[in-house]
């Protein structure tokens, strides 16, 4: 029998709790180590003196840009050229991420597809269309995710490029897609934080009609890095425990792989995707490889089924799911797919 209860109703005689622990917390802007320029990565420090702890969590990236043309002269109003979307994030093809002098994060150019697919499987409508719209995350439009005249069909690629009509500034806000980042606990102070922003080319961040080469240019960048002030009790506590055990920051690990499948190949098989750790989902896009290696005419996150016909995973030589996938597009038996 389960223990008896009192309603809140009838609980007269305490109050709620107080949290004193955080005393305040403060937005600084940092910025990059060096000059902006068109083959430099951006690389920001976050050093870890003073006695304030750092919120990875709600750290933001602050963006302005502009198009020009290839020779840096202004566009022409109503020039067909347009972002790619969520463009905060996704114009950088690799993000590194160091503590101390110790790399944490996933060395890989795949960093823009990460950014979408952790938008479009772990968020709302209502917050990609709020929160992630400082980013420019317009979605692209079903049907039409190849169109990349910004007259065209796509109205995603339509609302995104009134933003740099006529090689206006657009400033952009997004958070940074690391593993660290995507987790709640305080950084200690003492702790310095690296990170390394490589662009992606122009031709992947691009969409346009026509013949004319474009040209992205940043034209300011800083990161909004949020201090928290700590009791002086915790701060001796925490110390006082570094003594005798490492702070433990636990992470969703996540990984992103690609891989090539040759013109003409019906069969795609790949061995050994996961070694040690198993992971907890798996999501499978698949996209052309000129559009992935970057192409004006191309949306890069014009993901597609490619007429596929089976689908299954093995672990340890068990097949998952017992029933294979099996869609039939053409008659519209996919509904266990989507």
């Amino acid at each position: 029998m389960s223990e008896e209860c009192l309603k809140t109703e009838l609980d007269l005689f305490t109050v709620p709790l107080t949290q004193t622990v955080i005393e305040k917390n403060t937005y600084i802007e940092v910025p990059p180590l060096s000059a902006i320029s068109e083959t430099s990565p951006l690389e920001f420090f976050i050093a870890g003196t003073g006695e304030d702890y750092v919120d990875l969590n709600n750290t933001l990236v602050f963006l302005r840009l502009k198009i020009t043309n290839a020779d840096g002269t202004d566009i022409a109003d109503g020039a067909p050229v347009g972002l790619i979307n969520y463009a905060g994030s996704t114009i950088f093809s690799q993000v590194d991420v160091s503590l101390g002098d110790r790399l944490i994060s996933q060395s890989s150019n795949t960093y823009p597809y990460r950014c979408i697919i952790e938008c479009l499987t772990n968020y709302g409508k209502d917050a990609l269309e709020t929160l992630f719209s400082a980013g420019l995350f317009y979605k692209d439009t079903a049907g039409h995710m190849d169109v990349t005249d910004p007259a065209g069909g796509n109205r995603g690629l339509t609302k995104r490029a009134a933003f740099t009509n006529a090689s206006n500034v657009v400033e952009l806000l997004a958070p940074i897609h690391s593993d660290i980042f995507f987790q709640e606990k305080l950084m200690l102070n003492g702790v310095d934080i690296k990170i390394r922003m490589t662009r992606a080319k122009d031709e992947f961040c691009l969409m346009r009609s026509g013949a004319v080469a474009y040209k992205l240019n940043i034209v300011s960048a800083s990161l909004f890095v949020k201090k928290v002030s700590v009791s002086p009790g915790v701060r001796l506590g925490h110390a006082q425990a570094l003594l005798s055990t490492p702070a433990k920051y636990p992470i969703d690990r996540v990984c992103v792989k690609n891989f090539s499948i040759p013109v003409g190949s019906r069969v795609c098989n790949q061995e050994n995707l996961f070694l040690g750790t198993l992971p907890k989902s798996v999501v499978l896009a698949m996209v052309d490889n000129d559009a992935f290696t970057g192409s004006y005419d191309k949306n890069p996150f014009a993901f597609k089924n490619y007429d596929l016909e089976f689908l299954a995973v093995y672990l340890d030589g068990q097949q998952h799911p017992a029933k294979p996938l099996q869609p039939e597009y053409g008659s519209g038996s996919a509904v266990r797919e989507f």
